[in-house]
């Protein structure tokens, strides 16, 4: 009888292992609606075995899927269970709490609670620098430069930003590097430099292309449409705006509740042209494949 509890404890232990991993590289590549209920089961199976260090992991990664399928009050539910979960159990979980800590801060700016947000992330960011764990410096980083980049502190931000993508640069972590590249990007038109701008967003399309992910290939169409719109090319911009939305309905890929910037780019773009043209520009690159678009979001951007 102990020895067939221990085989089906194993093999529990074992699937959920690896639903977590399935899910995880799920995540990295944008398919957020696929991965969550992959997630699901795996952090199920870590509950049902009572693995509270897993069971804080597993519920990390299930805040990630169901964020980007664009649920941020439930990320945010989970992000706090798994801090919650990670609390009081000294440096050997400093890993596990600094996850949830850097994720929950930046799901609570995406939310508007721009306060306790930048607190976690300076929480996150002092945890890794006492953990030498580089890529949470990096990630925590980059979280505390779009807080700034919120409250409007456009230097500060850019410092930020900087410090985090020369690291992941260091890393060679592509992720990363692409996360850190369009937060640079969405600031380079306050300081008037739409040209770096594009530079910015076609080398994080490059790397997004190569790994896969549709979350950020995505967010990289929609931020050379709003350079392109900020330029005076409102046609390609539609385009651009156009492809990107056609994506999002096809990957199920979520704007952030944060969409105000989104609205005003794309209304001034479109305020910029003849409402047929937009109209039928829109229409040109709601019907471009992913590699199309990706082509064609490549080409613009070489030239701005």
């Amino acid at each position: 009888m102990s020895e067939a509890l221990a085989r089906g404890v194993g093999e529990a232990s074992t699937r959920a292992g690896a639903l977590g991993h399935l899910g995880s590289l799920m995540n990295q590549q944008g398919d957020y609606t696929s991965a969550a209920p992959v997630l699901e089961e795996s952090l199920v199976l870590y509950q049902s075995l009572g693995d509270n260090r897993k069971t804080a992991f597993a519920l990390f990664r299930l805040g990630v899927a169901v964020r980007g399928a664009g649920d941020w009050s439930r990320a945010r539910d989970l992000f706090e269970e798994s801090l919650k979960l990670s609390q009081g159990h000294g440096e050997s979980w400093g890993i596990v709490r600094s996850l949830p800590l850097v994720l929950l801060g930046t799901a609570l700016l995406d939310l508007g609670d721009y306060s306790r947000g930048e607190a976690l992330l300076k929480e996150s960011l002092e945890l890794a620098q006492g953990l030498h764990d580089d890529v949470g410096v990096a990630i925590s980083l980059d979280g505390l430069g779009r807080a700034a980049q919120y409250g409007g502190d456009y230097a500060r931000s850019r410092a930020l930003e900087d410090e985090s993508l020369g690291l992941f640069r260091k890393l060679r972590h592509k992720y990363g590097i692409s996360m850190s590249l369009n937060n640079l990007a969405a600031l380079a038109p306050h300081q008037g430099e739409h040209g770096r701008a594009a530079e910015l967003l076609r080398e994080s399309l490059e790397l997004a292309k190569e790994r896969g992910d549709r979350w950020y290939i995505t967010n990289c169409l929609e931020g050379l449409g709003a350079v392109t719109g900020g330029q005076g090319n409102p046609m390609i911009a539609a385009r651009l705006f156009g492809a990107a939305e056609a994506m999002r309905g096809t990957s199920e890929i979520a704007l952030s509740p944060s969409r105000a910037v989104y609205e005003r780019y794309l209304e001034s773009a479109r305020l910029q042209a003849d409402a047929a043209e937009w109209k039928s520009a829109w229409a040109e690159g709601r019907t471009m494949t992913v590699d199309e678009a990706i082509a064609y979001a490549l080409d613009v951007s070489e030239s701005r």
